[in-house]
């Protein structure tokens, strides 16, 4: 893991990240988007990792190879603060931080380099 700040994350700061990657992927699971997007497809929450204040977290996700990226992210950035307010009543938190949604590209590394030592045998 690459730390933006120059600290590795402290235990509250990995507990709420956690907390808000389990909110977020239950939503995903339940389907409590009503987006015809998100009910035809499979999308991953990978990771979760949030700002020393709590203010801003970032959240990795990953999906089916057949989906546009770009749209996706887009769309989810764009509908963030439906993941805030819902953050805001299942997590116990004085200040809710804001939503932002990146594309986890390890498992195409994954892939890759699998692919690599596959070819190699």
């Amino acid at each position: 893991m690459v730390y933006r700040y120059n600290k590795p994350p402290t235990q509250r700061q990995l507990q709420v990240a956690e907390s808000i990657k389990h909110v977020i992927s239950e939503m995903f699971l339940r389907n409590e988007l009503s987006h015809p997007f998100f009910e035809q497809n499979i999308i991953t929450v990978s990771e979760a990792r949030i700002s020393p204040d709590l203010k801003l977290v970032t959240v990795f996700i990953s999906a089916a190879d057949e989906i546009d990226i770009s749209k996706l992210l887009k769309l989810l950035n764009e509908i963030s603060h439906i993941f805030r307010s819902a953050l805001r009543k299942k997590l116990l938190l004085r200040a809710i931080p804001q939503v932002r949604f990146a594309f986890d590209e390890s498992f195409q590394r994954a892939q890759k380099i699998e692919d690599i030592i596959n070819s190699l045998n």
